[in-house]
């Protein structure tokens, strides 16, 4: 697995669980959405009419060198 493939499933994971901690559910997005810079959905608990609030987020992750050098 290549870096900025391994930095991507990180962001997911990371997102994934601190939204889990909050009681939310985490979508990943498919190919047309994530064209739209849309990388995953949170969803919330749904509400009283039914609806379940939900948050469109476009997730990064970089790295800064100095972790890498000795």
């Amino acid at each position: 697995m290549d870096e900025n493939s391994k930095k991507e499933e990180f962001s997911y994971g990371y997102i994934h669980t601190l939204a889990s901690a909050c009681g939310y559910i985490t979508i990943r997005s498919e190919r047309p959405l994530d064209n739209r810079g849309i990388d995953l959905e949170i969803i919330g608990s749904e509400l009283e009419n039914g609806e379940a609030p939900r948050i469109a987020v476009q997730n990064k992750c970089t790295t800064l060198k100095y972790f890498y050098e000795e």
